[in-house]
């Protein structure tokens, strides 16, 4: 069905409560609930037809409104958290409010993981190309202030692929060295075994030859343990001072990211990428 009638399918619905009078005193007391129904809907819709490229509306096909569809369904959302909350707060006693507090954080960090999730969707749909083994990955960092906070990541191994709520310094190991010189390149590392000692070592004077650090705690505790890795700033060429974030090509495969192949993909999709990631930075800002 044409794209468009998600949207006007949960306005006519909506319109019609208010408007009967027999449901407008139920429209008023379920809105939040209402709107949060036809979100979710909304998510479901867009995740199923990610890669649909029948029509969605006005020229444009499913995949190329995702974008466009993830900002509108979690700004529904975020207006349905927004207005529960107004709604109830004046009758919550301490143990209720702790209660609803509760609820709310639970409801955040379940929108943060579809985000981490679309986010990841996007990750793959955008650099499909680069994946030729289970050894692949792609992540995303926005920059906030003086540290980076993973965005999304793809991988085709699903161990390879998890969140992870560790926070790299500004300084700290090649995501540090990638941002402060632009960009930071490594093959042929050793493979990890035993202790990693060797692994260890290699990634170390890396780091440290381009001014950064990382700890041995923290190489030995990484789930991936890539041996070719490309690090770049995300710029918008037309405010090439002010860069969004970092991309991280990166393989267990000693030989497998070529700085060439990693530059192609990214002037491919440049305006693809810049929309995913300032789109994904505005959202999860507003449930930091």
């Amino acid at each position: 069905m044409p794209g468009i009638l998600i949207y006007l399918i949960p306005i006519l619905f909506i319109t019609l409560l208010f408007a009967i009078p027999n449901t407008r005193n139920f429209a008023d007391q379920f809105i939040s609930e209402i709107l949060a129904l036809f979100g979710g809907i909304g998510l479901t819709v867009t995740e199923l037809n990610s890669n649909d490229i029948s029509a969605f509306g006005f020229g444009y096909t499913w995949s190329d409104a995702v974008t466009f569809n993830l900002i509108i369904c979690f700004g529904i959302l975020l207006v349905s958290i927004l207005i529960s909350a107004k709604r109830n707060k004046h009758d919550l006693s301490i143990n209720g409010l702790e209660d609803k507090i509760a609820d709310l954080e639970k409801d955040l960090s379940n929108y943060q993981e579809e985000y981490f999730t679309l986010c990841s969707h996007s990750i793959l749909n955008t650099f499909r190309e680069f994946y030729t083994s289970g050894n692949d990955r792609i992540s995303i960092y926005k920059h906030q202030g003086d540290h980076f906070t993973l965005l999304g990541r793809y991988a085709t191994n699903p161990n390879h692929n998890k969140p992870k709520n560790y926070v790299y310094r500004e300084n700290e190991g090649l995501i540090g060295l990638g941002w402060a010189n632009g960009f930071a390149f490594v093959n042929g590392a050793p493979n990890y075994a035993g202790n990693g000692k060797s692994y260890i070592e290699f990634m170390q004077e890396r780091c440290t030859q381009g001014g950064c650090t990382i700890t041995k705690q923290r190489l030995k505790k990484i789930t991936m343990h890539s041996r070719s890795l490309y690090v770049t700033r995300i710029n918008d060429s037309g405010n090439p001072n002010n860069p969004d974030g970092l991309i991280v090509f990166e393989s267990l495969d000693p030989n497998k990211v070529i700085i060439s192949d990693c530059k192609t993909m990214l002037e491919n999709n440049e305006q693809a990428l810049l929309l995913l990631l300032k789109n994904m930075k505005s959202l999860t800002r507003k449930i930091s």
